[in-house]
């Protein structure tokens, strides 16, 4: 007769919708890593006394501690957990869903007692907002302030302790972004054809020119996952040459490459990952190294004659939000600019900006 655990780990795959089995077997898997970690407990200790930063130690060391009942030396524990979390280090998504597994008989065990009752209240506000905390994580969404600053209260009205974050987002004022360049560099210039800077406000409709971006890592180590968002003025129209680019020609049936012609050096490395060409803006993805900077062009033309608002470059790392650079936005005055002759540009209105 098959025992009671085999049941439950190897049981027809539709009792996974049932939420009690589902819970259940999440609880032996649990309940077997504890027991497989609380063997290696010394080794454990050991390796984060050697290296704090060791998280998979950390996480095996939670586990065996709640597999062992000993939550008065797992509280600290997962308490170092909730703090590494908070930070603004990055971690993959593997690093965050064993954290979470480790954390997770914690915020069962606070949330078995009576659940507290938070109150918060936003400063200048005459609303006051009650929460029940009998899961392990609730939101409030505050009203907005009047002003600039703002204070908010939080009275936890529990014995067990609660943890808050305050988060407040937004989009700058265009023309009112601050250039940044934290970890890494990135400058603008705008090239005629004939590689000489230009005014890009001053240039003629009709004319064609370069949007050149140049990324300098400042970081002392290799980056990856870097995300680069070029927006465009509404009179601009993005040249993609890629549309026209002749595909190379398939080798005929029998011929190895390099017959009969003299050795190939070996092709350099791409410059990007992957590149988006949109009708308004153009968004690259690529990694770099320590030292060399990288250069992308975008070849454009100037389809209007106007006031357009050129848009803020932006450059981040998708993952650590500390990497990070700007180039503000500005206006781009060419009204007392006189009108060349339109080249066979497209009549057509990129999106991105607006016009006065």
């Amino acid at each position: 007769m098959a025992s009671s655990e085999q049941l439950l780990v190897f049981g027809p795959a539709y009792l996974d919708t049932v939420l009690e089995i589902a819970g259940a077997r999440s609880a032996l898997m649990l309940a077997k890593e504890g027991r497989a970690a609380k063997d290696q407990m010394q080794s454990l200790q050991a390796r984060l006394e050697a290296d704090p930063a060791d998280h998979q130690a950390r996480y095996d060391l939670a586990t065996a501690l709640n597999a062992m009942g000993d939550t008065a030396r797992a509280l600290p524990v997962y308490n170092k957990l909730a703090e590494e979390l908070d930070s603004k280090s990055w971690y993959s998504t593997q690093d965050l869903g064993v954290a979470l597994g480790a954390a997770l008989p914690y915020a069962i065990l606070a949330v078995s007692t009576d659940a507290p009752t938070a109150t918060v209240s936003l400063d200048g506000s005459d609303k006051t907002f009650e929460v029940k905390l009998d899961r392990p994580m609730a939101r409030v969404d505050l009203p907005k302030p009047d002003g600039l600053k703002a204070s908010v209260a939080i009275v936890n009205s529990g014995s067990s302790p609660i943890f808050a974050r305050v988060l407040s987002r937004g989009t700058p004022v265009a023309g009112n972004e601050k250039p940044q360049a934290n970890g890494i560099a990135l400058t603008q210039r705008y090239l005629g054809m004939d590689g000489k800077v230009l005014d890009p406000a001053k240039a003629l409709s009709g004319v064609n020119f370069i949007v050149e971006s140049t990324v300098r890592n400042r970081s002392g180590k290799d980056l990856k996952n870097l995300a680069l968002t070029q927006l465009l003025p509404s009179g601009w129209e993005i040249v993609n040459f890629r549309v026209a680019a002749e595909l190379p020609k398939p080798r005929a049936e029998g011929d190895q490459e390099g017959d009969g012609e003299p050795a190939r050096a070996a092709p350099a490395p791409p410059l990007f990952d992957y590149q988006d060409l949109r009708d308004d803006r153009v968004l690259t993805y690529f990694s770099m190294g320590s030292k060399d900077p990288k250069v992308f062009k975008t070849y454009v033309t100037k389809v209007y004659d106007g006031t357009f608002f050129l848009p803020a470059v932006s450059l981040s790392a998708m993952y650590d939000e500390r990497i990070q650079a700007m180039v503000p936005g500005r206006w781009l005055d060419g009204r007392a600019v006189g009108s060349g002759s339109a080249g066979g540009a497209a009549n057509r209105r990129s999106g991105a900006g607006t016009s006065k």
